[in-house]
């Protein structure tokens, strides 16, 4: 039976810390002190750690000299931990470049806070972290005090599995301070889940004056990114690293943990990506949502560094249609917080396009003529919702099923083309579509729009692209235009739209009075080819000359 103890966040990642270091350097800063003091006190009574050796804990005169002693523990093969916040974290980076670049197998155990800038606060949020994300280190986040312990305990596993290093965070005051009763995870059961092949061969790379090699030298500018590039394979097998254990973790303990995991509805429409103890709050109230009948989930985001977007995509459901990302920084300037950022990389295809799956979701490129991916099978509910930049939107054949509300409010659109799959709309998908001039949909009878100006737009469509319909449908279409020729006429001109005009003449439906008109109409428009089309049209309607009194 798992023993239960009581403690915060700082003493349970403390004693994963001390199972798996042999060396730690410590220096005192609010809120993560009581880590290195946790971790120096089992020293001084003498506790073994799984490789049956006390720690050795040295205290610095600053953070800076923390992460230097770090770092020359590791070049000497010692597995060695740190544990700061805010502006002590922020003295470490140079450090942190050096040991990533190295490929060592450091951990830090950082109780996020916030840096002073205006003034000093001590408030538990993510800048300190975030100012670290381009060092190399791979960044880990615990979401209560259960998973302080459970992943520090992954975080030092994979940094010895995969030499590259760790940060392991969570929020300050929140998590590290918060007292809870949780499972204490043995150090037998630990050796067990212990690599000893990548200890060994970590510290068989170390420093040794009996085989001396040279270190820290100073490259050109093609070798030096060589290398850097070089890297990349280590940096690209931490995500299954992690997650697997993560796993490992799960079968020891009967906790389960994912890079991201998803909870709520299965077919949730609206969800929150978090990152933090944020995450338990809101867990709290996407349950309370639920079950008054909303339809609402929560991605809890594990490891952010390096992000890992296939991971996310496969527990996001595909009905998803909004998506709000909650950072727990702010970074002046930028055009959005580092995870909003990511999440908006992940989820867009190199086009601007949300895909979940085969399902489009959305848009956020900056294109105005667009064509769904042809990957895409179906248009989640809302996708394009008040999309304020789309003109002119193609949907391509492969997509069978389009979501209420898709189109709703994309007051710029005005062309539309839909598939022969699509045979009918979700009430509501073309509402407060104010612009919209021209929809093609050869799948759909000029019927099934509900609204009078859809179905003319729709009658647009099938003159622009007539010979894309099957018979029954243009026997439909055709109807519907002889009834009001005149009307469709005059707004195809309007629209200025050569290809529809050339419908009405190859088909000879424009009579002599139409056609005066019409002429006369795209005239003033200065609509020259729509011009040209007619007056070769007008060759053949009446053998009397009718141009003499246009100017062309």
């Amino acid at each position: 039976m798992a023993k239960m103890k009581t403690m915060d966040g700082n003493t349970a990642t403390a004693w994963i810390a001390y199972a798996l270091s042999d060396t730690a350097a410590i220096y005192p800063i609010t809120p993560s002190s009581v880590m290195g003091e946790v971790v120096d006190d089992m020293a001084s009574k003498n506790v073994k750690n799984v490789f049956g050796q006390t720690v050795s804990v040295r205290e610095m005169q600053s953070e800076a000299g923390d992460a230097g002693a770090v770092h020359g523990m590791l070049a000497s093969g010692s597995l060695a931990s740190t544990y700061t916040a805010s502006q002590g974290l922020l003295l470490m980076i140079p450090n942190m470049y050096k040991m990533a670049g190295e490929l060592l197998p450091a951990v830090f155990h950082v109780a996020a806070r916030a840096l002073a800038s205006h003034a000093l606060c001590i408030f538990g949020d993510h800048q300190d972290v975030m100012a670290c994300r381009q060092t190399g280190f791979s960044m880990l986040c615990s979401n209560s005090v259960q998973e302080c312990m459970d992943l520090a305990l992954v975080a030092h596993l994979s940094a010895i599995e995969s030499s590259v290093p760790m940060l392991h965070f969570f929020d300050g005051f929140r998590t590290s301070h918060e007292i809870q009763k949780i499972e204490v995870i043995d150090y037998d059961d630990i050796r067990k889940l212990v690599p000893w092949d990548a200890i060994a061969e970590f510290r068989a790379r170390g420093m040794n004056p009996e085989h001396p090699e040279t270190r820290g030298t100073a490259q050109n500018p093609d070798i030096y990114f060589q290398n850097v590039e070089a890297a990349n394979s280590n940096h690209l097998r931490v995500p299954a690293i992690v997650e697997a254990n993560m796993k490992k973790v799960a079968a020891l303990t009967g906790r389960e943990h994912h890079l991201f995991e998803y909870v709520g509805d299965p077919e949730a429409d609206r969800v929150i990506v978090s990152m933090g103890s944020s995450c338990e709050v809101i867990e709290e109230t996407v349950n309370r949502l639920n079950a008054e009948g909303e339809r609402v989930g929560l991605v809890k985001v594990h490891l952010f560094r390096p992000f890992a977007p296939e991971y996310m995509l496969r527990v996001i459901p595909s009905t998803v249609s909004q998506i709000a990302v909650l950072d727990r920084t702010k970074e002046p300037g930028s055009l959005g917080e580092p995870l909003y950022l990511d999440v908006c990389a992940a989820l867009a295809e190199k086009d601007g396009f949300v895909m979940i799956g085969d399902v489009c979701c959305g848009y956020i490129g900056d294109g105005s003529s667009i064509t769904v991916p042809d990957k895409a099978s179906a248009i989640a509910p809302g996708a394009f919702r008040e999309n304020k930049r789309i003109l002119f939107l193609t949907v391509p054949d492969t997509v069978e099923k389009i979501g209420a509300n898709a189109f709703r409010d994309c007051r710029l659109l005005r062309e539309l083309r839909l598939p022969k799959s699509i045979s009918e709309l979700p009430p509501g998908a073309l509402d407060g579509c104010e612009a919209l001039q021209s929809i093609t949909a050869p799948g759909m009878l000029p019927e099934r729009f509900d609204r009078r100006e859809d179905r003319v737009s729709a009658v647009i469509g099938f003159c622009r692209a007539w010979k894309e319909y099957s018979a029954s449908a243009d026997a439909a279409y055709r109807g519907w235009v002889s009834e009001n020729a005149q009307m469709l006429l005059s707004a195809v001109i309007d629209r200025n739209m050569p290809d529809a005009v050339r419908f009405f003449t190859e088909n000879a439906l424009i009579d002599r009075e139409s056609y005066l008109a019409a002429l006369e109409k795209a005239q003033t428009a200065r609509a020259m080819e729509i011009v040209a089309l007619l007056l070769d049209y007008g060759k053949n309607l009446s053998s009397e000359d009718m141009f003499d009194k246009y100017d062309i």
